[in-house]
């Protein structure tokens, strides 16, 4: 299924091309040609020319160049990113006559409007007050839609070809979704997702259900999805079986004899601490999962995305979402919640989220907390698949100015090529873009630079191992990329919950047996995959608002 990519989305109709138009397209190659030529770790000619000028300027004494860097930063990554600019003024700034100027704003997604607002005004502008911030923090689709509205610089003419290539393998094709494949994101880090698993929990239950002596359930369980699903139905059970279960409060038409006689004949998904499972992204879910079975979800074309939603790669997702569910063993609250509250045994979660999560419990009400063991764990896999994580790379965009500003941006970044962003990439719970500061001696002395707790730090360095033995998958380029998995969220978290609903609705009219079996045949998984596919195709792809 192929569907154009909507690059038109933030009001960038297209114009027609004229001869200065193709003249400064002609321009713009010709500068990139001869930049991929160039081995010099500080880029074109021109850039190199304006650098030797800025030095020279710092002599002397100059009003300095300012540099506009937005930010969506807040905590500890306000800190770092403060810190950053702070020791670049005091020293290559300094050196250089730049001044680095942060403006920060709450998130990163509003960040991202203010700058496709600022780039409107720029188009739209009769006077020369400039709008646009000289760099900010980006996700890969926001800069492939400045990219398209003509606002990014292409990297090519800012680093070399080694460099490029001392990033990730997996994030240089994310760092490069400009026009024919220019790299227009300075990668920063990347975050990829972890299971966290209440060890405490997790341990007693595996002793209290083994018979004669042997387990039942071990760690290998937790390898796959289909393990987590066995585990946490007999966790299910295990937890109805030592303490009184009842129906939630929003169940209608039952009353208190109702109740006694539902208790007793079938443990009532999502009462008490029965919840196994939960996770801060379905969709990240279902996207890796996907991948895992051999297929990619999305493919970006040069003018097109193609989604690939086959039944028969689906259905395995599909199996281990509903039944948990239907079985009342995943819960609605963010990983934080679940594990604070003492729900949650098994979280899958980003590592940004991941370090939110604290190992102490409370366990009821008005109680003192309760400190638990939590393991930090590979994200699973689907059986006989691959081992797939998704990740996400945050990075700067620069934005097109003088050239005295692009000799300035120039500077700065070589300055980044060092081991000074390892630190804001750290902070914000990601692993640092580049191959060489990946090692346990330099993430080390960040963890201690930054006071991380000993969690977090489990968090990271499991996250570097998994580079290596899980594939990182970066979700396809397109406009609004990111937000397809914010839809795909919403859509399965809602879903999930109306079929609890749908389940315990129907249970006191018919045995439990009958109303799984409707829930699980074959019908219902397609009447869910027509749904599902059509929703993501309107609601997301095409651009259409969620209902």
């Amino acid at each position: 299924m192929n569907l154009h990519k909507n690059i038109q989305r933030w009001g960038t109709a297209q114009k027609p091309v004229g001869l200065l138009s193709v003249f400064k397209r002609l321009k713009r190659w010709l500068i990139s040609a001869l930049c991929s030529v160039s081995v010099a770790l500080t880029g074109c000619s021109q850039i190199e020319d304006a650098y030797v000028k800025l030095s020279s300027a710092a002599v002397q004494n100059q009003a300095p160049i300012t540099l506009q860097l937005w930010h969506g930063f807040t905590g500890r990554e306000q800190e770092a990113i403060e810190t950053l600019a702070e020791e670049f003024n005091a020293s290559a700034g300094v050196e250089n006559r730049i001044q680095l100027i942060l403006t920060g704003y709450e998130s990163l997604s509003e960040l991202a409007d203010a700058v496709f607002q600022a780039a409107q005004e720029e188009n739209d502008k009769t006077d020369d007050l400039p709008r646009l911030p000289d760099l900010f923090f980006a996700f890969d689709d926001t800069a492939y839609v400045l990219d398209h509205m003509g606002w990014a610089v292409h990297m090519e003419e800012f680093l070399s070809k080694e460099q490029r290539e001392m990033f990730l393998d997996s994030i240089q094709a994310e760092a490069c979704p400009g026009e024919n494949g220019s790299m227009v994101l300075f990668p920063i880090g990347i975050d990829t997702d972890v299971l966290l698993v209440n060890e405490s929990r997790w341990k007693e239950f595996c002793r209290e259900t083994a018979l004669d002596g042997e387990l039942q359930f071990t760690d290998a369980d937790l390898t796959t999805w289909e393990g987590i699903g066995n585990a946490a139905k007999a966790y299910q059970e295990w937890m109805a079986a030592g303490q009184e279960m009842l129906p939630p409060d929003d169940l209608e038409d039952t009353d208190a004899e109702d109740e006694e006689e539902l208790a007793e004949a079938f443990p009532i998904p999502g009462a008490g601490s029965v919840s196994f499972f939960c996770t801060d992204s379905w969709g990240r879910l279902m996207v890796a999962g996907y991948e895992s079975l051999g297929k990619h979800m999305f493919i970006s074309g040069s003018d097109s995305i193609r989604f690939s939603f086959e039944r028969s790669r689906v259905r395995p997702f599909w199996n281990f979402w509903n039944h948990g569910w239907m079985n009342g063993v995943f819960t609605q609250e963010s990983c934080k919640d679940a594990f604070a509250s003492g729900k949650a045994v098994a979280c899958l979660t980003s590592t940004t989220q991941a370090r939110s999560i604290s190992n102490r419990v409370v366990l009821e009400e008005n109680a003192s907390a309760d400190w638990v063991q939590v393991s930090i764990r590979p994200a699973p896999v689907f059986s006989g698949g691959n081992p797939v994580t998704l990740q996400e790379t945050l990075g700067l965009v620069l934005t097109k100015g003088s050239k005295e500003k692009q000799a300035a941006a120039q500077i700065f970044l070589q300055w980044l090529m060092g081991d000074k962003s390892t630190d804001l990439a750290v902070a914000s719970g990601r692993l640092p873009a580049q191959k060489r500061y990946i090692n346990s001696k330099n993430l080390q002395a960040s963890f201690q630079r930054l006071g991380l707790s000993d969690l977090e730090q489990k968090i990271l360095n499991l996250a570097k191992d998994q580079l290596y033995s899980h594939i990182q998958l970066p979700l396809a380029v397109f406009d609004g990329g990111s937000r397809v998995i914010d839809t795909m969220d919403e859509l399965l978290l809602s879903g999930g919950i109306n079929v609890q609903q749908e389940f315990l609705g129907s249970f006191q009219a018919e045995s439990g047996e009958q109303v799984r079996e409707a829930m699980t045949d074959d019908f219902a998984y397609e009447e869910w995959y027509l749904a599902f596919r059509d929703n993501v195709v309107d609601l997301v792809l095409i651009g259409q608002k969620a209902a």
